[in-house]
């Protein structure tokens, strides 16, 4: 089991297309309200991951609510 999520496998996740996710993180870059999904992207090369830990306190946080 890695670290880390993909583009498509956080859009599973969250039930959303990764035309979503993506969305969240360009609009990050360019400071605009992103949410957490598009702040927790970590660039590595050309690819984009997130922490699994943080995806899972997150979706813990919105099952919650």
């Amino acid at each position: 089991m890695t670290a880390t999520y993909t583009a498509a496998q956080v859009a599973e996740l969250m039930g959303v297309s990764e035309w979503v996710i993506y969305e969240c993180v360009r609009r990050a870059q360019r400071g605009e309200d992103a949410g957490p999904i598009g702040t927790m992207a970590i660039r590595v090369g050309r690819r984009l991951v997130w922490p699994r830990a943080a995806i899972q306190r997150l979706l813990v946080v919105e099952e919650q609510q």
